[in-house]
């Protein structure tokens, strides 16, 4: 093998790969359909040089033959277009999109073995992908998000699993983490050699190697959780450890167990923009652990997060089959951190909901607006892709726990994780799948619900008005009108809920009422006598709700002083125009004191309050 390309700080990283059980098939256009032969060793040593960000690879595959074959194919990247590929002790080779044909020189029977080497050197393609950069080779810093596509693998069964081991040669004083169970760490002296193994079902997809320092926490049944900094910005290491195990301890709870035997957290360099969760490795922007930055005292922080480590559910035990839906897994893993967050932050959370759809309302084009489930996503703009998948996903979960009730939702939720927990026999998760898990543990036909907020686009827009009617003897009644005014399609089975304050008691009065028409009416009586009456506050369905009584931002069904304040308060106030899909940034826009939803509190709204001033809520 070549020599490893070196500097004075750097040694040569090597991989070595044993993979037993794995059946690659050759393309049945160029190969044959009966080209049949499994994988039983991977070596590979990589080497490389920070200086120029340069890397080469030189693997050693072994092979035996399951039947009678001159042919077949490997699935394998190469570093850099175009391709500087060798392989040797094979007789001649072809390109194909993502790997290599090769026609062996001597017939192989069944039983029979193989060895061939392949080379592979240039830059890895480490330009963003989605606006994350997937790698990086530096003398601080090297890392692989997509390692497992540079190593051969079975082109028909790419997440076929294996007995896969890793060794990794770094110089002393360096750290090596992978998506994979660390084994053992050995000293020789002038380097280390740290072996992983790969986790069962799971192939070794990510690597990061620094001199890094190790902050660690335990969840309830001892699986350890490290949080690794490299850039010597240490305050918050401990406190991101530490909420992994938390957010390990509570998802658990809630889908079943964590699979795997730890959680590293894994800060690599600037410009990953968020993170990249690998099962049981995690790989977050270099920022993300800095004090000051993002931090784990503010929702937003927690939920990056979060988000990542609830997809060793939603895309590690739970894979996706349906590319059409990528929703079921980032609109999942949105919905999880929404939970964990719920019971950190109750008092916070609604504000958080409300800014979650004014993104949705004031940055995506209504043009540009997919269905959750939709063909050709990979196209998408990543705006778009952010606030359909991830935002609207997450919330139409959120939405449908409340239509089904908690009891409902969470038994068929359950049932969803342990009927779809992937293997080598099993074909992935689709929505069908999970519509099924929830009608059968909700009892009742979901197939509107689907249709209009998974295979549709648009929310509704709901105008209400609100007459609150004398009442005696402990009957309060309360009139609510509701009208959909989208120019959209009609929502229904639409619960709609309400909180409704009276006199004498601290906390609301709660009720819901049924929405399945254009304009319908609703009568809610209550014990005392009503003060205000507030739709949706805890903003549990995507919906506009505007009051018909236009100037009442404080929801006391009456036009007053307090109105006029917020409005003054807010007055020139915009929506924020650095608001992004990552960041939750304070402001003085105020979308109540917005009554045209033009994005802007002006003079036209206080005008509006000035001209309802004293007005009260009535029904038509």
């Amino acid at each position: 093998m070549p020599m490893p390309l070196l500097d004075t700080r750097w040694a040569t990283l090597e991989l070595r790969l044993a993979v037993a059980g794995l059946t690659l098939l050759a393309s049945s256009a160029s190969y044959g359909a009966n080209a049949h032969f499994d994988i039983l060793t991977v070596q590979t040593q990589l080497g490389f040089d920070p200086s120029a960000g340069t890397v080469s690879m030189d693997t050693a595959v072994t092979i035996r033959a399951s039947a009678t074959i001159t042919q077949a194919e490997l699935d394998l990247w190469t570093l850099s277009p175009p391709p500087i590929l060798t392989v040797t002790n094979v007789s001649s080779m072809v390109y194909n999109p993502n790997g290599i044909g090769f026609v062996l020189p001597a017939t192989l029977n069944a039983g029979d073995t193989h060895s061939l080497s392949i080379h592979t050197a240039g830059t890895p393609s480490c330009a963003p992908k989605n606006g994350s950069l997937p790698c990086a080779v530096s003398s601080a810093l090297v890392y692989f998000t997509d390692l497992d596509l540079y190593l051969p693998r079975n082109p028909w069964e790419p997440d076929a699993p294996g007995d896969v081991g890793l060794d990794v040669v770094t110089p002393p004083g360096q750290v090596a983490v992978a998506a994979a169970l660390p084994v053992q760490v050995e000293d020789h002296g002038s380097y280390l050699r740290h072996r992983f193994r790969a986790w069962p079902e799971s192939r070794i997809a990510a690597l990061a190697v620094a001199p890094y320092q190790a902050f660690a926490a335990t969840t309830i049944d001892a699986t350890p959780v490290v949080a690794y900094v490299h850039d010597g910005q240490t305050l918050t290491g401990q406190a991101w450890a530490e909420l992994g195990a938390a957010a390990i301890d509570f998802f658990a709870d809630r889908f079943g167990p964590f699979g795997y035997g730890r959680l590293d957290l894994l800060q690599t360099a600037a410009g990953v923009n968020g993170a990249m969760s690998f099962g049981s490795a995690i790989l977050f922007d270099q920022i993300d652990f800095h004090a000051g930055h993002r931090d784990p005292q503010v929702p937003y922080a927690d939920m990056l997060f979060t988000h990542e480590v609830s997809h060793s559910w939603w895309g590690a035990a739970l894979r996706l089959r349906d590319a059409d839906s990528p929703w079921l897994l980032e609109g999942f893993a949105t919905y999880s951190a929404y939970l964990f967050e719920e019971q950190r932050w109750p008092e916070l959370m609604p504000q958080l909901y409300r800014s979650d759809f004014e993104q949705f309302f004031f940055m995506l084009d209504p043009a540009h607006e997919r269905p959750l489930t939709s063909p050709s996503w990979d196209t998408a703009d990543p705006l778009t892709y952010a606030l359909v998948t991830y935002t609207k996903g997450g919330h139409f979960l959120r939405m449908l726990q409340w239509l089904m009730g908690d009891a409902a939702f969470f038994e068929g939720l359950g049932y969803y994780v342990q009927t779809n927990v992937w293997s080598a026999a099993h074909q992935g998760i689709d929505v069908g799948r999970f519509r099924a898990a929830m009608e059968l543990a909700s009892g009742r036909n979901l197939a509107t619900i689907f249709d209009l907020w998974v295979f549709g686009t648009g929310f509704p827009i709901l105008r209400y008005a609100v007459q609150l009617d004398p009442g005696a003897a402990g009957v309060f009644p309360v009139r609510l009108h509701v009208e959909q005014i989208q120019a959209g399609p009609l929502f229904t089975e639409l619960s709609l809920p309400v909180s409704i304050w009276v006199v004498g008691a601290p906390q609301p009065r709660t009720a819901r009422i049924e929405i399945n028409q254009a304009i319908s009416d609703h009568t809610i009586v209550v014990d005392a006598e009503p003060l205000a009456v507030a739709i949706d506050p805890s903003w549990w369905l995507w919906a506009d709700k505007r009051p018909a009584l236009v100037g009442d931002v404080d929801a006391s069904n009456q036009v007053d002083g307090i109105d006029l304040i917020h409005t003054a308060w807010a007055l020139g106030a915009s929506y924020p125009a650095h608001a992004n899909v990552n960041e939750w940034h304070p402001s003085s826009y105020l979308w109540d004191a917005d009554f045209n939803r033009d994005a802007v509190v002006d003079q036209t709204d206080l005008d509006r309050v000035l001209q309802a001033f004293g007005a009260k809520g009535v029904v038509p």
